[in-house]
C-alpha cells in the first residue's frame, strides 16, 4: 500500500535516453514497450535520443535531472556519460543501464 506522500507523487516520471535514433530495431522495440509500460502503469514517460552525440545526451540527462525526475533509464552513447550518473545519484534518483554499461567505476 502506498503511503500519502508517495500518492502525492504520481504519475511517476521516467526519462527513457537512447543513444541513438529509434530507427535501429532494438531500439524501436524498446521504446514502444516502454511506452506500453508507463501507460499501463500511469506513469509519464519522456524519450530522448542522443543522435550518437554524448554532450547532447549529456544535456538531456541534465535537463531531466533539473525537472526533478522520478528515474532514468538509460542506453547511453559512450562511457563519458559518468559524471551526469554520479550527479543524478547524488540527487538521490534512480538509474537503469540499458544495454551498455554507465561507465562509472564506483
Amino acid at each position: 500500500m502506498s503511503t500519502d506522500k508517495e500518492r502525492q507523487k504520481l504519475p511517476y516520471k521516467i526519462a527513457l535516453f537512447i543513444s541513438m535514433e529509434e530507427s535501429q530495431p532494438f531500439f524501436a522495440e524498446l521504446v514502444k514497450r516502454s511506452k506500453q509500460t508507463a501507460e499501463k502503469l500511469g506513469a509519464v514517460l519522456t524519450v530522448s535520443y542522443g543522435d550518437s552525440l554524448a554532450a547532447q545526451q549529456m544535456a538531456q540527462i541534465n535537463a531531466q535531472i533539473k525537472l526533478g525526475v522520478d528515474a532514468l533509464v538509460i542506453n547511453p552513447v559512450d562511457h563519458t556519460i559518468g559524471p551526469i550518473v554520479e550527479k543524478a545519484n547524488l540527487a538521490g534518483i534512480p538509474i537503469f543501464s540499458v544495454d551498455r554499461a554507465l561507465g562509472v567505476t564506483k
